[in-house]
């Protein structure tokens, strides 16, 4: 008792069947390629990371045995971890010394605004 002839209804379980293939073979290929291009720009972070610490000519790397960029500075000991290199939080409040070292009464928080 289907509603299509049999030869349509099996085609259409083989078209249901490959698109439920797919909606999982899919995702997993995207996040592969995904992984992928994270691990290539790492390494371009670390080139850049490298040369902007050779630069001033205060360090120098020698080319060892580490294959990537990356392990070059795990092995002198830079980190790239999220905490290791992100910025200063926005509520941190510091206090702003003059030159002469006391503190700038224009610039502390919540200073009364005046002429």
């Amino acid at each position: 008792m289907g509603i299509f002839r049999r030869e349509i209804e099996v085609m259409l379980k083989a078209i249901g069947v490959a698109i439920l293939v797919l909606l999982i073979i899919l995702p997993v290929a995207w996040g592969y390629e995904q992984t992928q291009q994270v691990r290539r720009w790492q390494s371009v972070v670390c080139v850049y990371r490298i040369n902007e610490l050779t630069r001033g000519g205060a360090l120098t790397v020698e080319p060892g045995s580490a294959p990537d960029a990356c392990a070059v500075l795990a092995r002198l000991g830079f980190s790239l971890e999220p905490e290791a290199i992100a910025p200063p939080s926005p509520f941190v409040i510091r206090r702003v010394t003059s030159r002469q070292g006391a503190a700038d009464p224009r610039l502390a928080v919540g200073a009364a605004k005046g002429g």
